[in-house]
């Protein structure tokens, strides 16, 4: 199940960008139809989207804080940046929480066709660039 915090929880979940809720509502129906529950999607927008998404921690309590201060010696503090950059900017991030046994090939696939950008999957130990 997705948690309330990006970046928070289990791993395996793949994120992009959209420009617009057109494209995100394009991109969970063609999740829906893989076979996607709608429990393991998570759309971010407008202000509620840049405070669920915390940046600096500040609303997530301390473990928020220390998720954030390790995030500083990590890739995903620009990650994080990009997607508050995206929320500011009146487009929407989209998180999918990878079903068991998923293909992530057809999940990057409809990240694709929605015309997302900054696509990354983030695993337990690696974080992957699906779609620049």
């Amino acid at each position: 199940m997705m948690t309330n915090h990006m970046f928070d929880g289990p791993r395996e979940r793949v994120y992009g960008i959209l420009s617009g809720l057109a494209h995100a509502d394009a991109l969970i129906e063609q999740l829906h139809g893989m076979g996607v529950h709608g429990t393991h999607i998570r759309v971010l927008n407008g202000t509620e989207g840049t405070r669920e998404l915390d940046q600096h921690g500040q609303h997530g309590g301390l473990m928020a804080k220390i998720k954030r201060a390790l995030h500083l010696i990590t890739g995903e503090r620009e990650h994080v940046g990009e997607y508050a950059w995206a929320l500011k900017q009146g487009q929407v991030v989209v998180a999918v929480q990878l079903p068991p046994r998923s293909e992530k090939t057809a999940i990057h696939a409809a990240f694709e066709s929605a015309q997302a950008r900054f696509v990354h999957h983030y695993g337990a130990w690696v974080v992957q660039k699906l779609i620049f």
